[in-house]
């Protein structure tokens, strides 16, 4: 019993005056933001595109107005008026007329730009990943396709199968 006590006042050096521990405690509090319901009652204001610098060191040299967005919006209300002379032998094709953001996302992935595609439900976001996978195929690349639920993984996997061939499923699944 005695080394034991006689070790409890060794281990009791080791710890961390009060002073820390204050410390740290004002620490945690400082971080900690109030609960809203929104981000203007946090005065989050829109983030405003990121400047990319074009050589290490520059960034001080640059002009504030030189900035560059990472994502660009694509205008959905002007036609393609000469979509099939700059396709003129599409990877993929359909026996329907595309939409004019369809179009407008094949020429993106034609021109080997990334493309992020947000419509409503049915709106043929579909069409641009086919076109996507069809692409990969003619590259000899790869295609990795998500989606958030299982039914709908099991369905994409069925029609890729028959329109594609060699498909695979991956899912959380043990």
């Amino acid at each position: 019993l005695m080394s034991l006590l006689s070790t409890s006042d060794e281990i009791s050096n080791l710890q961390p005056d009060t002073e820390e521990k204050e410390g740290d405690k004002q620490t945690e509090e400082a971080v900690k933001l109030p609960r809203t319901n929104s981000l203007e009652d946090l005065g989050v204001k829109d983030a405003t595109p990121s400047s990319i610098p074009s050589e290490a060191g520059n960034k001080d040299k640059q002009n504030p107005e030189e900035k560059k967005k990472w994502a660009i919006p694509v205008d959905i209300t002007s036609p393609c008026q000469d979509f099939y002379k700059r396709i003129p032998s599409p990877a993929f094709k359909w026996p329907f007329e595309l939409d004019t953001f369809q179009k407008q996302a094949v020429l993106k992935l034609e021109a080997h730009e990334s493309v992020f595609v947000a419509a409503h439900t049915s709106a043929g976001k579909t069409v641009v990943a086919e076109y996507a996978i069809a692409l990969s195929q003619k590259h000899m690349t790869r295609t990795i396709y998500t989606s958030p639920i299982k039914a709908l993984s099991n369905q994409k996997f069925r029609d890729f199968k028959t329109t594609f061939g060699d498909v695979g499923l991956l899912t959380g699944d043990v």
